[in-house]
């Protein structure tokens, strides 16, 4: 799916759909490894719910945007952080979005709390995918500029020319209201989650876990390659 097949609306969770022959070619392409993990979550999803439909398997699946927040194991959320920090480049390049596209992310904490509510409520949202995401749709700059508030760091040296470090979801923000009705979750403020991120990662310690976390996970992909 493209934010340009929306026509401006959010992405629902019907909207998610195999991609015809010479597009797939095309966002291999674009980006491998983002189409192979996404096509395999997707492939992943109609299997549980053939399964589901034929012998009532329960499963319920939580699609999430870029998480942010404590054990985040992409670390894209603290180069960012770093760069603000010590006055570098922060990279804000979309590659194929302008500086007005809008992007969904979550918080760690609010996927966590997702997932207890979906096994508290059981049955009710079986045989179904669920979007999670914050309420509001920043641009990434709007997110660079928040991450920045937060730190008390002013001016931000921003490199529009440098790709971003994250947003690895780049269709467009996604709803969130399936989720929100059928689990009773609520997530997080933008600017309440970004205060949260930027604390935990002025720890040091939280660093190393995250550093450590992040090298496992590159060290996984590329025994899958």
């Amino acid at each position: 799916i493209n934010a340009e097949y929306m026509g401006g609306r959010k992405v629902l969770e019907e909207d998610a759909i195999r991609p015809a022959a010479s597009e797939r070619r095309q966002l291999r392409r674009h980006n491998r490894h983002q189409y192979s993990y996404g096509s395999r979550k997707l492939k992943c999803e109609a299997a549980l719910l053939a399964a589901h439909r034929a012998t009532g398997f329960p499963f319920t699946a939580l699609r999430l945007p870029d998480v942010i927040g404590p054990y985040d194991n992409l670390g894209s959320h603290l180069k960012v952080q770093r760069a603000i920090q010590s006055q570098r480049p922060v990279g804000v390049k979309l590659t194929d979005c302008s500086q007005s596209h809008t992007i969904s992310l979550v918080y760690a904490a609010d996927v966590a709390s997702a997932i207890t509510s979906a096994v508290s409520v059981g049955a009710a949202v079986y045989g179904t995918s669920l979007n999670l995401s914050c309420d509001e749709t920043p641009t990434y700059l709007d997110y660079v500029h928040a991450v920045a508030k937060a730190m008390g760091v002013s001016p931000v040296n921003l490199d529009p020319a440098r790709e971003a470090d994250m947003v690895t979801v780049d269709i467009g923000p996604v709803d969130n209201q399936r989720a929100k009705t059928l689990l009773g979750w609520q997530p997080t403020p933008l600017t309440e989650m970004v205060a949260g991120v930027v604390e935990w990662y002025s720890h040091p310690a939280n660093i190393g876990y995250t550093e450590r976390l992040c090298e496992s996970s590159e060290s996984s992909d590329s025994s899958e390659d």
